[in-house]
């Protein structure tokens, strides 16, 4: 999973970088934000499932590196038959 800081604890993006958080691992039934995702409780934990309390963490990691943070979601296409 490449949505973590670097480790190297001297890193600093340049002024002109713009971090993109994904939003992919993470928990997409329950708001940023809330407490609601709760391993065992609202959810079964399984694979790669992370939840949203630990994508907060990793934000928050980027945003104490740079203003410049943005998220990108992941949406699930449909596709519809007539």
């Amino acid at each position: 999973m490449y949505a973590r800081p670097p480790l190297n604890p001297d890193y600093k993006p340049d002024d002109n970088q713009i971090i993109q958080l994904c939003h992919l691992y993470f928990c997409h039934n329950h708001p940023l934000g809330s407490d609601l995702c709760k391993a065992g409780v609202t959810y079964e934990p399984k694979g790669e499932f992370v939840p949203n309390q630990e994508f907060e963490k990793i934000l928050d990691q980027w945003l104490k590196l740079s203003p410049h943070v943005f998220i990108y979601e992941y949406t699930q296409s449909e596709v519809w038959e007539s």
